[in-house]
């Protein structure tokens, strides 16, 4: 036995240094755990094999039952990890060949007294351990070693894009300052300057022109004036189009609707005072055709709420209008002689800077002109509401809806607020030119006069026949007349300042040396007598 036990640990001795001299050449654990199996070895320990005696490992474990390889010769089951990290020469013995370390040096009987012996040595799967984990170590020291190579390149790659972006930079600004150089660059600048000198040039030719004004001045500085109503007046006619069919019948309650009543009476040049004379012509006027009726009526509405009136009143909305004021009315207290002349020369070109600028037509005739849709859609409301209503329909901002489907209302309110724009920009054109204006209604009876009228049929189709003796029905459009501004007097300091209300109303005889710029569109009666048999003669006091 002591023979045994001295041979034993002289193999064991044996085997210990010769596994250190392995483990100094074993590369890494992954190279270990991930070491292919031979196909010459069996890779499962048999049924009948799984006792302790037969699997004897030199790391002397015997739980494992995976990754085995069997000694040919002793018929002993050892790990591959195990045989590879001690001998790997062993594993890379002819296919079909592989001993143990003991067979492979000795005997079979020494192999089983080698894996008996080995049993009892702790210090070989301590250092097996202790080998993986100082290959661990190292492979984590590689990696933190490749990390900081890593970093280092990210470091030198984001240098090189900031010197990269400060060249692109640095390029950017050349190219912009190549570009202002450039002769596009200065030709485009030459241009604009040019337009912008032309447009000051412009202005000041145009404000020149009112400090050359004499007191008998009748410049026109908007030509287009008369071109507008001919637009009003055929935008009219289509602005209820998809409506003429309405109760006219209703016109005829005067308490019930006083200002549909009021424009009605306005429509054929009534006062409230006639009562007997307009119950009659009401009553006429229902049998009439709607399309016709609502035409007159539009024209009524247009001429009372627009050019009937002081709009626009920029005395009231323009601040720099009241700081030039202050310097007109100096003219006039200091009894410079002129001054009556100069002050109502700066008033006008005051006024014509004001409607012809920009922001105009947003501040003061938009929203204007959405305020006479509304009010538009609520005077002729009655003619349109049906039975048994009992409520109005209408929008947010009040527009009525006269009971139709969204799209059909909506689109009118967009046509009643381009006529009204029309208007309005029409009226305060109109206000620059020394010119007065008026506008004419032709009276119910009163004889055709082919030199002011323009006879038209029912379906609004011109009537070119002859109409001699034939009478006034109805006046679907006024007449449009223009005259020439009172001269300037030096001694009334009112006429210094150009008032927006220069619609005016002149007689019979007043009228008769002037022409009109737009004949009245009338329908005629034929040789029937006029509406009112009893007195015609009220009706043509009426245009005096």
């Amino acid at each position: 036995m002591a023979r045994l036990r001295s041979q034993s640990s002289t193999i064991a001795e044996d085997s210990q240094d010769e596994g250190l001299e392995n483990l100094e050449r074993s590369e890494s654990v992954d190279t270990c755990t991930e070491l292919p199996e031979p196909k010459r070895c069996q890779l499962a320990i048999p049924e009948s094999t799984t006792c302790e005696e037969e699997v004897k490992c030199i790391c002397g474990a015997t739980d494992e039952v995976v990754n085995w390889s069997k000694c040919n010769k002793c018929e002993t089951w050892q790990h591959n990890l195990c045989v590879q990290a001690q001998y790997p020469q062993l594993l890379r013995a002819p296919e079909g060949n592989y001993f143990c370390p003991s067979c492979s040096s000795g005997s079979a009987t020494d192999c089983k007294v080698v894996h008996q012996s080995s049993q009892t040595i702790e210090y070989i799967p301590n250092h097996f351990d202790d080998m993986r984990l100082e290959l661990a170590v190292q492979q984590v020291q590689s990696l933190e070693a490749d990390m900081n190579d890593h970093a280092a390149r990210l470091r030198d790659c984001e240098e090189e894009r900031d010197e990269f972006e400060n060249q692109v930079r640095l390029l950017a600004s050349n190219s912009k300052s190549s570009q202002r150089h450039s002769m596009d660059y200065l030709l485009n600048q030459r241009d604009r300057e040019i337009a912008r000198l032309s447009g000051e040039l412009e202005d000041a030719r145009s404000l020149s022109r009112f400090a050359r004004l004499d007191g008998a001045s009748q410049e026109i500085f908007e030509p287009n004036i008369i071109q507008g109503f001919v637009e009003l007046f055929s935008m009219s006619e289509q602005i209820l189009c998809d409506r003429y069919r309405c109760n006219l019948m209703t016109m005829q309650h005067h308490g019930q609707h006083k200002e549909l009543h009021d424009m009605t009476c306005h429509v054929f040049t009534l006062s409230d005072a006639s009562e007997e004379v307009a119950q009659s012509l009401l009553t006429k006027l229902s049998e009439l055709d709607p399309g016709v009726v609502l035409r007159a009526l539009t024209s009524s509405l247009l001429i009372k709420w627009v050019f009937e009136t002081n709009y626009p009143c920029i005395e009231e909305s323009s601040a720099e209008y009241r700081d030039i004021a202050k310097l007109r009315n100096s003219l006039l207290i200091k009894d410079i002689p002129g001054g009556v002349l100069a002050s109502r020369n700066l008033d006008l070109a005051l006024r014509h800077t004001l409607i012809k600028d920009h922001h105009f037509n947003r501040r003061f005739i938009e929203p204007r002109a959405k305020q006479l849709a509304v009010q538009y859609s609520q005077v002729l409301e009655p003619l349109f509401a049906q039975e048994n209503q009992d409520a109005l329909r209408k929008s947010w901002d009040g527009f009525i809806t006269w009971n139709d489907d969204t799209d059909t209302w909506k689109d009118r309110q967009n046509r009643l607020q381009c006529l009204f724009e029309l208007a309005l920009r029409t009226k305060a054109d109109s206000t620059i030119n020394l010119k007065e204006y008026e506008s004419v209604t032709i009276a119910p009876g009163t004889p055709f006069d082919a030199q002011t009228m323009k006879a038209e049929s029912l379906n609004g189709l011109t009537n070119d026949s002859k109409h001699s003796g034939q009478i006034v029905e109805l006046c679907v459009h006024p007449a449009i007349y223009t005259y020439p501004k009172t001269k300037l007097s030096e001694d009334d300091s009112q006429s210094a300042t150009v008032s927006s209300t220069n619609f005016v109303r002149k007689t019979a005889q007043q009228r008769l040396q002037f022409r009109p710029s737009i004949k009245a569109v009338v329908i005629l009666r034929g040789d029937q007598e006029s509406i009112s048999d009893s007195d015609p003669s009220k009706h043509m006091a009426l245009l005096d």
